[in-house]
């Protein structure tokens, strides 16, 4: 059995197969998290990558030795699973993907009930510790599987209430890049008539065409080129288990996931005024503004999926939005929904009249560094070290260090996921920028990765 600790990640469980999560460890996991949950009724949905149908199988036969009943949805995107966890009305979701992973990760995102996170309810070290203490206590009666179609229906929840005019969107590009998300989203905009240029269409768990990943530059130029080509409105690209999107305008340029936040709080805005809008702080000064502006009240967030929805759900956050391009929704149980962010998307164009550069054009009034990479040995230790260097500013630590001046401002925090550093940088001009930039480089004392 292999079950690297290193898969526990803060916000699922993802790893290399099979040497770092197998067949075997995926079934402990599962097994594990239903006794540790009590669950009597799990739905299980999976990816295209080309381990899932094996750990599935796997994953499957431990639970039915669990005595539970079990919804299988079969080849599903992350937002269908999160809402057949709700629309099932199941104890616990399980789905199997590795994200935006390349080819050779799988892992686990796993909801308790109504979609919540797995860590509203227990630690992932729990699940570890059960496992390595052979503490799993089988059933003498063998569950039950029931194979559910819910695409139809997950479709209906995302387009509902919706009023979008085909003609004022025109023609769109779509790059799926070989992964899940080609079956929801074709679906989804046949129901709305949006007319759509297809790339990559073909499940493919190889990957054969680039990383399914929105936020590498190299993973959209295809998109980039084919908006031009095709002199399309607007290009979206999706990652591998179709929660995150990305957007390029209709000049073939990358638009930031903080400048979507905007449109889509604006949108939402019109019919919910007043209501508290979350993004995280990364995000460029104009998000708070443009909230302001629009009505509604900005609160700042940490990063992360796993620690956004439970905040949102304590607080009653109507929508929230991370410069990694995941959106979350209060109308869609505080889970993260990229076809959701793309109707909302659509919809404010569609209202609006404008193209889209020209709707973000305003908000790009700061110069921002995007996120830079380091790698350290110990980034919790360099945060530090540097928080002693620097006295001045507005100085707090949501989520590492962040500080603010009056024409500038930094974060830099520990990765979630990898063992990596990283900084976030803006200025109220471009000079500044890059003056402070090269300035939080020499204190950190290591040239920026490639990751």
């Amino acid at each position: 059995m292999n079950i690297s600790r290193q898969i526990f990640k803060a916000c699922d469980i993802r790893g290399i197969y099979p040497s770092e999560l197998d067949e075997e460890g995926i079934s402990k996991i599962g097994q594990a998290v239903t006794q540790l949950l009590n669950a009597k009724k799990i739905v299980i949905g999976r990816d295209m990558r080309l381990s899932s149908p094996a750990l599935f199988e796997s994953l499957k036969n431990g639970l039915l030795e669990m005595g539970i009943e079990i919804i299988d949805i079969g080849l599903c995107s992350t937002t269908m699973s999160y809402f057949a966890n709700i629309y099932c009305k199941t104890d616990a979701s399980i789905m199997i993907t590795a994200s935006h992973n390349p080819s050779n990760y799988n892992g686990l995102k796993i909801c308790g009930p109504e979609a919540q996170y797995i860590t509203t309810f227990i630690k992932t070290t729990d699940i570890e510790d059960l496992i390595k203490t052979n503490g799993i206590k089988t059933s003498n009666f063998n569950g039950q599987i029931t194979k559910v179609d819910i695409l139809d229906q997950y479709v209906n929840k995302i387009t509902e209430n919706v009023k979008i005019d085909p003609q004022k969107i025109g023609k769109i590009v779509v790059d799926v890049g070989n992964g899940i998300e080609g079956m929801v989203i074709s679906s989804l905009l046949s129901q709305l008539k949006i007319d759509y240029i297809p790339l990559y269409f073909e499940s493919d768990g190889s990957f054969p065409n680039h990383e399914p990943n929105p936020l590498k530059t190299e993973s959209l130029k295809v998109l980039q080129k084919e908006v031009l080509k095709q002199n399309a409105s607007l290009g979206i690209s999706f990652d591998g288990d179709g929660d995150r999107i990305g957007f390029v305008d209709e000049k073939g340029e990358v638009i930031n996931g903080d400048l979507i936040t905007i449109i889509i709080a604006k949108e939402i805005l019109k019919t919910n005024a007043g209501s508290t809008i979350m993004y995280d702080l990364r995000s460029t000064w104009a998000v708070k503004e443009e909230i302001i502006s629009s009505g509604g009240k900005p609160e700042m967030c940490v990063v992360g999926h796993g620690l956004i929805k439970p905040i949102m759900r304590k607080n009653n956050v109507i929508f929230a939005g991370e410069l990694s391009n995941h959106y979350y929704f209060k109308d869609l149980n505080y889970t993260d929904n990229a076809d959701m962010a793309l109707v909302q998307i659509l919809s404010f164009l569609s209202g609006n009249g404008q193209k889209i550069s020209l709707v973000t054009k305003p908000f790009k009034r700061y110069f921002h560094t995007g996120e830079i990479n380091f790698e350290v040995e110990n980034p919790k230790l360099k945060i530090e070290e540097i928080s002693e260097k620097i006295q001045d500013g507005n100085k707090f630590t949501l989520d590492g260090l962040s500080v603010e001046f009056d024409n500038w401002w930094f974060n830099l925090r520990p990765s979630n996921n990898e063992p990596l550093l990283r900084l976030n940088l803006e200025a109220k001009t471009n000079d500044l920028m890059e003056e402070k930039k090269n300035y939080l480089i020499s204190l950190i004392g290591k040239e920026p990765s490639l990751n």
